[in-house]
């Protein structure tokens, strides 16, 4: 009896040491309803489950408002489009020459898509046709979205001054202003739980296709490094994708902040690389995601760890 009250002691002892207390990690992300949330919350989860640490997620206004935040170490990772990181370190685009060299990327996880979609039953077929129409515009704390949506008039030689701009902080208020009946149009991506709220909401949505041409593909790129014009078929989790439908593809990274200890980002990285199951029975959307091509070019650095982990995975010598 003394020897097992010794040891429940000593167990206890070890449990509540200091050195062995969980650490808790941040993952910033835009609002609760983006696909961006939900990746973010799958990774929180399964990083939970598979480490002695805990991550949380923290929704917040989008990468204006998150880059700034990992860059000082307020935040440990976030979720970003693509283009975001080296928007960051130059100052570019929604960054105002304001730049942030403390944040690097972890892990290029899964494509995703940005389209403008109407009620099923709108007389607006094209993208030429918003001329003239209340469309969300600004989106001053997500602005990455004025990006995606500029980039998507000019395959119809249009600007946002063609519209009758609606001022929106964010996607998800573009979107619930669409469903309010505010705007005839909305900006998101495709299979969002947002979105899915809107197609239940008005009866059916339905995305307006870009014309697929190199001279737009040309557009496209230039405007938003990184990506491309992508070309959807309808599915059940993406409502409002028709035949052959072309969006503006390009994907979702993991970003972590210089202040992160290279242990945990040599965990995270492990644990994202070796968990696929795990994060597909978390969303769904991790059916894309490519282990094995974790690390892409996207014109910004990635974490040292990073490199060196898979330069050791393919017998390379570090560099």
């Amino acid at each position: 009896m003394i020897r097992r009250a010794v040891i429940s002691s000593l167990v206890t002892g070890l449990l509540l040491a200091p050195g062995l207390e969980a650490k808790t990690f941040t993952i910033g992300t835009n609002p609760q309803g983006s696909l961006a949330y939900s990746i973010g919350s799958a990774i929180a989860k399964v990083l939970t489950l598979q480490t002695d640490d805990r991550y949380l997620v923290v929704p917040r206004g989008g990468p204006v408002v998150t880059t700034p935040l990992l860059d000082k170490g307020e935040l440990d990772f976030s979720i970003s489009a693509s283009m975001i990181p080296a928007y960051a370190h130059s100052g570019h685009a929604l960054f105002n020459g304001s730049t942030y060299s403390n944040i690097y990327v972890v892990a290029d996880l899964i494509p995703f898509q940005s389209g403008v979609f109407v009620k099923t039953d709108s007389d607006i077929r094209t993208i030429g046709d918003l001329k003239g129409r209340k469309v969300p515009t600004d989106f001053k704390n997500q602005s990455i979205l004025s990006d995606f949506l500029n980039a998507t008039l000019s395959t119809a030689s249009l600007t946002h001054a063609d519209l009758d701009g609606i001022p929106t902080p964010n996607g998800i208020r573009g979107v619930q202003d669409f469903m309010a009946g505010k705007t005839e149009a909305a900006v998101f991506s495709p299979g969002a739980g947002i979105v899915l709220q809107a197609d239940n909401a008005v009866g059916g949505i339905r995305y307006l296709p870009i014309d697929k041409t190199p001279e737009n593909e040309k557009r496209v790129a230039d405007l938003i490094p990184g990506s491309h014009i992508q070309t959807l078929q309808p599915t059940k989790s993406q409502p409002g994708i028709g035949p052959d439908t072309h969006v503006i593809a390009a994907s979702f990274l993991l970003l972590s902040s210089g202040h992160v200890d290279d242990a945990t980002i040599r965990t995270v990285v492990e644990v994202l690389h070796d968990n696929k199951e795990a994060l597909v029975a978390a969303l769904g959307a991790f059916r894309n995601y490519e282990p094995d091509h974790m690390l892409r070019d996207v014109k910004a650095p990635y974490h040292p760890v990073v490199t060196a982990y898979f330069a050791d995975r393919e017998g390379q010598p570090r560099q």
